[in-house]
């Protein structure tokens, strides 16, 4: 496969990504059931591809702050991607939203700052614990969570749109 193919499917993965979170935000979570842990773990799946290939694209623009924030983020996606359940009293999910919220907000930092395309990418991101935050302060965490997951869905639409844009056009 050439680079310019995998990237290509990495666009792919992160515009589906991104379009299936959006959706998931409107499903209600039961646990244990079978076809929905594989809905949300082929989303994670994309999400990750998508990320890797937006992250080595645009490594040098993001810097150190931008790998912090994509090793972060990687991390956090790879938590929640397998059965959730406890570790260490932890609940690995809510713990893994944590670490992908604190990732992106680290590379969403960098891509506004720096105005890696595409910017509006990097706002999505830094919107959705916002979001989710300002949810759970009104007394409507359920909004806050819907909201915050067509935010981050967003971002990774917008991941999958650079990916998918031509060669010439994408970071040297």
């Amino acid at each position: 496969m050439t680079t310019d193919r995998l990237i290509y499917m990495a666009g792919l993965a992160a515009l589906l990504g991104g379009v299936l979170r959006i959706l998931a935000a409107f499903v209600p979570f039961e646990p244990g059931l079978v076809g929905l842990e594989t809905f949300y773990a082929l989303i994670d799946i994309a999400l990750l591809a998508g990320l890797t290939a937006f992250y080595v694209l645009r490594s040098e623009a993001l810097g150190a702050l931008g790998f912090a924030g994509f090793l972060v983020t990687f991390t956090g996606l790879a938590l929640i991607t397998g059965p959730d359940g406890m570790f260490a009293g932890m609940d690995m999910y809510e713990f893994g939203v944590l670490v992908i919220a604190a990732g992106l907000v680290l590379m969403s930092i960098q891509i506004v700052r720096r105005r890696i395309s595409p910017v509006w990418t990097g706002y999505a991101w830094l919107a959705a614990p916002v979001l989710s935050i300002a949810g759970d302060a009104a007394g409507y965490p359920d909004r806050g969570f819907i909201a915050a997951g067509i935010a981050f869905g967003l971002g990774f639409i917008g991941v999958g749109l650079a990916l998918l844009a031509p060669p010439a056009a994408q970071p040297a």
